[in-house]
């Protein structure tokens, strides 16, 4: 009997150490680093020339521009008249690392967009700005144009300086990346 015992005992420790096998399992544990480079929305822009529509021999007027510090195009425009068409030709770069569209632009006083003195127009066969897709390295070509009439109630003889009256305007071209709805 302590034979069956002991046999039943022995039997009993090998099948538990059997299980025990079936149930041992070895492991590791793997790891994941990682890291994001975010992208660069950055736009900038380049000037050409100005120009205007007056004729031979009868050159009174002409606008200037250039690009300050900030990155603002600054214009003025000298001894303007009705009916010239002064032209600031320049483009606008995508420097990122991602596609940018851009909103329509807005000009300060609003109602010189809306009269025609102030206009963006592409350069062909360059799309509307706000259907623009400038993808990175490449550019958008256009002309800026400043343009009034005798029924646009310009005074004659007013300047920028201190005593007499500023016929100032801005213009705010929007850029954002493609991705961002208008």
């Amino acid at each position: 009997m302590k034979n069956k015992i002991g046999m039943m005992f022995i039997s009993s420790a090998i099948a538990l150490a059997m299980l025990g096998g079936s149930y041992a399992m070895w492991s590791e544990t793997i790891y994941v680093n990682g890291s994001v480079d975010t992208g660069k929305f950055d736009l900038a822009w380049s000037i050409y020339p100005p120009t205007d529509n007056e004729a031979v021999n009868k050159d009174f007027s002409h606008a200037e521009a250039y690009i300050d510090a900030n990155g603002v195009l600054q214009i003025t425009i000298i001894n303007a008249y009705p009916c010239i068409t002064y032209t600031i030709p320049f483009d606008i770069t995508n420097v990122g690392t991602m596609a940018a569209h851009f909103y329509d632009f807005t000009v300060n006083p609003i109602e010189w967009k809306n009269a025609g003195i102030i206009t963006i127009i592409p350069q062909v066969p360059y799309p509307d700005i706000t259907v623009a897709q400038i993808h990175p390295g490449e550019s958008w070509y256009g002309f800026l144009q400043f343009h009034f009439t005798n029924e646009d109630g310009f005074a004659q003889d007013e300047t920028a300086g201190d005593i007499t009256p500023n016929y100032s305007f801005s213009v705010t071209i929007t850029g954002h990346q493609y991705n961002e709805g208008n």
